[in-house]
C-alpha cells in the first residue's frame, strides 16, 4: 500500500508515525512545503516571549523519519492531484503516487485587509516568523497587535514581556468573547494592563501610515492614531486547500465524514481546517495541538482500513502567560453561564441544555471532558464549581 500524507503538522507526522507502526511493510511518503521536520508550534510563544531558544520547539529530526523508513520531502509545495489517476504533484512537477492520500496541510493566516507587504508586520504562524518577531521585539520600543483570539494574546503578551510599550486592538467587547464572559475577560485584560499592554476593546484598524514600506502608524477607525515600531496581527486563518478537488463548504474547508474521509473515498483529511460532525456536539469541532494529533491517529487507522474509527474527542486548550491559568475545553455553545467561585470564573456552555464547554480563568477544568463527552447537563457540573 503506498500512503501519501501532504502536510508536516502535528497531525499529518502523527498519521505518518501511526502508518508505519501499523503498516511497516508499506510506502508512507510525507511532503510538506516547510524547511524543515515537525516542530511544535504552541512552544513558538515562548521563544518570541523572549524565554526559550526557538530550538526548543523542534519536535522531530529526518533521522526519526529515516528510522521509520518514512520518505521525507521538505520544501516541496503539491499544486494539483488527479483523483482519478492517484497522482498528486508539486510545483517543481515531481508527481507523487498514492493508494491511499491524506490532506493535513491546515491554514494560512488571514491578512490584514490593509497589508501591503510592509516589513515590520507579522504574523505569528511559522518557525521564520518566530525567529523574526523575537529579534524585531527586542529592538522595539512600541508594538500594535491585532487580534482578540488565543494567538492575539501570544503576541500582545510577547511584545510586552519584550519590554515594548504594546496596544492590544479587539474587534468585540473582551478578548476570547466566543469563550469568556465579562467577568472572567475582566480579569484577563487586567493582567495584560499589568504586563503593561494597553488593552483597546470595540476597536479595529482603519488605516495603516507608512513610510518606505515600514508601518509607522496604527490608526484606528475611531481615529486614533497609535504610533508604533511594530504590527503583530492575529485575525484568523484561510484553509490551504485549493490544491485538491473533493467537497468542500463555504469556507474551502474539506468536509469529511466521523471516520475523516472525504468525497473521494481514499482520500483524507485531519487538522484544524476540516469540516466533519463530530458525534459528541453534533457539528464540527474545532481544537488545538492535541486535537490535530488525535485526528492524525484516526485519520491513518481508517486510511488502513481494517476497522472503522469514528473520531471522538474533546478539545482541551490552556494559556499561561498569567500567575493564574485559563484553561478551556469543548466548544462554545448558544447558550453560555457564567459562575464566579472564590475568585475564580467559569463560563459553561450549552446547546439545548447540554453541556458542550467550558473557559475558565483561575483554575482547571480538564475534569469536565468527560462529562461533555457523556452529554451531561450543565447542573452536573456546576455543583463542584460552586463548591
Amino acid at each position: 500500500m503506498r500512503y501519501l500524507v501532504v502536510g508536516n503538522g502535528i497531525a499529518g507526522a502523527t498519521a505518518a508515525e501511526e502508518l508505519a507502526e501499523q503498516e511497516p511493510d508499506s510506502d508512507i511518503t510525507v511532503v510538506t512545503d516547510e524547511d524543515r521536520p515537525l516542530y511544535n508550534r504552541i512552544l513558538l510563544k515562548s521563544h518570541t516571549k523572549g524565554k526559550l531558544p526557538l530550538q526548543t520547539a523542534q519536535v522531530h529530526t529526518r533521522d526519526w523519519y529515516q528510522e521509520r523508513d518514512i520518505d521525507l520531502h521538505l520544501e516541496t509545495r503539491i499544486e494539483d492531484v488527479l483523483l482519478d489517476e492517484k497522482k498528486a504533484f508539486s510545483t517543481d512537477g515531481e508527481a507523487f503516487d498514492y493508494d491511499r492520500l491524506l490532506v493535513a496541510t491546515g491554514g494560512a493566516p488571514r491578512r490584514l485587509p490593509q497589508d501591503d507587504g510592509y516589513d515590520n508586520l507579522h504574523y505569528m504562524w511559522d518557525w521564520d516568523d518566530a525567529a523574526k518577531i523575537g529579534e524585531q521585539a527586542e529592538k522595539a520600543e512600541k508594538a500594535v497587535v491585532v487580534g482578540g483570539g488565543l494567538l492575539g494574546i501570544d503576541l500582545a503578551v510577547s511584545f510586552a514581556e519584550q519590554g515594548c510599550d504594546t496596544r492590544y486592538l479587539i474587534r468585540g467587547d473582551r478578548w476570547f468573547r466566543r469563550g469568556l464572559g465579562s467577568d472572567g475577560a475582566e480579569m484577563v485584560h487586567q493582567a495584560l494592563e499589568d504586563k503593561g499592554v494597553e488593552v483597546l476593546t470595540n476597536t479595529e484598524v482603519a488605516e495603516l501610515d507608512s513610510e518606505n514600506g515600514h508601518v509607522e502608524t496604527v490608526v484606528t477607525d475611531e481615529g486614533r492614531r497609535i504610533e508604533t515600531d511594530e504590527v503583530g496581527v492575529a485575525i484568523g486563518q484561510t484553509p490551504n486547500s485549493a490544491f485538491i478537488d473533493v467537497d468542500k463548504n463555504e469556507k474551502d474547508q474539506i468536509k469529511a465524514n466521523e471516520r475523516l474521509q472525504t468525497s473521494d473515498s481514499d482520500v483524507f483529511a485531519a487538522g484544524d481546517q476540516v469540516e466533519y460532525r463530530s458525534p459528541i456536539f453534533g457539528r464540527t469541532s474545532f481544537g488545538s495541538w492535541g486535537h490535530s494529533e488525535a485526528m492524525g491517529r484516526c485519520a491513518a487507522r481508517n486510511m488502513i482500513g481494517d476497522e472503522e474509527r469514528v473520531f471522538k474527542h474533546v478539545n482541551t486548550y490552556g494559556v499561561g502567560h498569567f500567575d493564574f491559568a485559563i484553561e478551556s475545553v469543548g466548544q462554545p455553545g448558544l447558550d453560555s453561564e457564567e459562575i464566579d467561585a472564590d475568585g475564580e470564573v467559569v463560563c459553561l456552555h450549552s446547546d439545548a441544555g447540554i453541556l458542550t464547554g467550558a473557559t475558565a480563568v483561575g483554575s482547571s477544568i480538564e475534569w469536565m471532558c468527560e462529562h461533555i463527552s457523556e452529554g451531561a447537563e450543565p447542573s452536573q457540573v456546576r455543583e463542584r464549581i460552586d463548591g
